[in-house]
């Protein structure tokens, strides 16, 4: 009609779960994911980079990217992928060599156990919502306190020793989760939008 060509290869269909722009749609379940053959590839460079304590630039912009590809499913992978880009140095050969440090080696294990773990999946947003039903607020101070507020209910906690020296981004979860697990049971069924800084 439009004399346009089609790539017999290219098309899929008809099905309830296919594959567009490199990211699985099941439109059954209402789940994004990245498909086996990505994860697997994703898996891999994230075991060799885990096992070094040097890395290419390559190599790195090859995680990286994969990486920032990947956080369109997994929505918390971009606090875990700022001290990689960190790390890339701006007009040096493909073939310069990096130090991995430890805490960027720890956000390496923070993928492979998130995305091992987590079913690579996130949920397709409900267009029955168009507001949320419960809003929370949650806050971390790198050396004092951390807490929650929602609707009437708050609570603060001041950080225990053994916590001092932990990295913000986990300080900061660590109030969302425990305002989960205290406030989590009145929130089945509702859309839930939490407020954090970092």
């Amino acid at each position: 009609m439009l004399g346009l060509s089609l790539e017999p290869s290219m098309l899929e269909g008809p099905t309830t779960c296919l594959t567009f722009l490199r990211i699985e749609v099941d439109t059954v379940n209402l789940k994004l994911r990245l498909p086996t053959d990505k994860l697997d590839r994703l898996l891999n460079e994230l075991e060799e980079a885990w096992g070094r304590k040097v890395i290419s630039e390559r190599k790195l912009q090859s995680l990286t990217g994969l990486l920032q590809y990947a956080c369109k499913v997994v929505r918390p992978g971009r606090s875990f992928l700022q001290r990689l880009y960190a790390l890339e140095k701006v007009g040096s050969t493909p073939d310069h060599h990096i130090r991995l440090i430890v805490a960027a080696r720890a956000d390496v294990m923070w993928w492979q156990l998130f995305v091992s773990h987590w079913n690579r999946v996130i949920m397709l947003w409900n267009p029955k919502h168009s507001q949320a039903d419960i809003l929370v607020f949650t806050d971390a101070s790198g050396s004092w306190e951390g807490g929650a507020f929602c609707s009437h209910l708050w609570f603060s906690f001041q950080w225990p020793l053994n916590l001092k020296p932990t990295s913000m981004q986990v300080k900061e979860l660590i109030p969302v989760v425990i305002a989960a697990a205290l406030f989590g049971r009145s929130w089945r069924g509702k859309l839930i939008v939490f407020s954090v800084d970092n």
